[in-house]
């Protein structure tokens, strides 16, 4: 199968929005906010192209 993308490819700065009390939960916890970015936009990615 396939990458759905270039996984090497370098990591760039995102300016993002997110509600303000789920950021406050997640540093908490100390969830890895751009791993799990990742994770969810690779997931994404993949319904997308697997989608007929």
């Amino acid at each position: 199968m396939a990458d759905l993308y270039d996984v090497t490819a370098p990591k760039i700065a995102a300016n993002l929005s997110v509600n303000s009390d789920l950021l406050l939960k997640t540093r908490a916890l100390n969830i890895n906010l751009s791993a799990t970015l990742e994770r969810s936009l690779k997931e994404e990615l993949a319904k997308y192209e697997a989608a007929p």
